[in-house]
């Protein structure tokens, strides 16, 4: 199962949570002060073996024209 970072909108706290990839997009609860106001961020993939953090960009996944590649190559500005 891969782990999703989130942020909080309400206290900026960002974390992680491990979870299926059909419960990807489900909204997470911030384990700081609970809010339900919370944005999935766009990651760089780790390399496997590898212990560094990933690299995060705040992107609103909730928003319909979120998303792309994450590499820039289609020309989707991200």
């Amino acid at each position: 199962m891969p782990w999703y970072d989130f942020r909080c909108t309400e206290c900026n706290t960002v974390f992680e949570e491990k979870r299926s990839f059909v419960r990807a997009n489900d909204p997470a609860i911030c384990p700081q002060c609970f809010s339900r106001q919370t944005d999935k961020m766009l990651t760089r993939a780790n390399v496997i073996g590898r212990q560094a953090k990933a690299e995060t960009i705040p992107v609103p996944m909730s928003r319909p024209a979120a998303g792309g590649c994450g590499c820039g190559a289609c020309g989707c500005g991200i």
